[in-house]
């Protein structure tokens, strides 16, 4: 949405993944090599670079075919990451969602590098976002089985989900080196319910001056394939989440409001000072 808005200019490549590249994260980062020598010398990484490179003249992109030999051949560090944003001068960023995954001496790195970001957190139904991630990784792994519990709560428990679940830990660790008003919580849920409240919300939020640009809101990204939860997994995701959907409720309010009348058995109420949470709206 944001690469059609005439105020802005994003990277070629939407996730970066600077912060994340230590072979602590569990994320898709290839600039865990500050080696040059060393990242040429892996099988296919020099074609693969001439090959993008090479689509980006194609199609008459040639800041981006500069770009991507930068970002696929340069010396990983600071003013090299800081170097990626300046190419026609609008507003620009990087969306990584690994970085929900950051410890706190990597955010702590960030917020001295940019300490006057506006950061951005999306946060979904926990239990949603777990059975998608299970639902969109079996695309790449023929051997998951969308109905093997036993393999869905060993992946639950896994870093790669968990750390990406853990909301209020990376609301607090980000919170601990940015100031509140610098760090938005928006909700997955709005951009099905609310598309155009909610990007408004961002874009004053990151600083836009032009809040009503018509943007295609049809485009639907990286769709996972679609299957219903069985009853066991729901079951169990209910009980492994509800400690911090209820958190999550007394926080934010809004769609986690929602999500713990969703997630509490229908024999205990909603506590006390949740029931104006039900009826989610934005105020940009």
């Amino acid at each position: 949405m944001l690469q059609q808005h005439p105020e802005f200019d994003l990277p070629p490549i939407k996730e970066i993944h600077y912060f994340d590249r230590s072979s602590r994260y569990t994320s898709p980062s290839h600039l865990n090599s500050k080696s040059r020598l060393r990242r040429f010398r892996k099988p296919g990484y020099l074609l693969s670079t001439l090959d993008e490179v090479w689509q980006c003249i194609a199609d008459g992109e040639f800041l981006d075919a500069l770009w991507k030999m930068k970002y696929r051949c340069g010396r990983y560090n600071d003013a090299w990451y800081l170097s990626l944003f300046r190419q026609k001068g609008g507003i620009t960023g990087d969306i990584t969602p690994a970085y929900s995954m950051l410890e706190p001496k990597d955010i702590e790195a960030m917020a001295t590098l940019m300490p006057d970001i506006k950061i951005i957190f999306l946060i979904r139904n926990p239990i949603e976002r777990a059975w998608s991630m299970f639902r969109f990784l079996t695309q790449f792994d023929p051997e998951r089985d969308l109905q093997d519990l036993d393999g869905f709560m060993t992946f639950i428990d896994s870093p790669l989900q968990s750390m990406r679940s853990n909301y209020i830990q990376t609301i607090d660790r980000y919170l601990c080196h940015f100031p509140r008003e610098s760090v938005l919580i928006g909700f997955y849920d709005a951009i099905a319910d609310q598309p155009v409240a909610l990007l408004r919300e961002i874009l004053s939020h990151i600083g836009s001056k032009n809040l009503n640009h018509p943007l295609d809101f049809e485009l639907v990204i990286n769709k996972s394939p679609t299957a219903p939860m069985p009853h066991q997994y729901q079951s169990f995701l209910k009980h492994h989440f509800k400690t911090q959907i209820t958190e999550l409720s007394y926080r934010y309010g809004s769609y986690a409001g929602l999500w713990l009348g969703e997630t509490l058995p229908h024999s205990e109420k909603l506590p006390e000072g949740l029931q104006s949470s039900l009826h989610p709206t934005f105020h940009p």
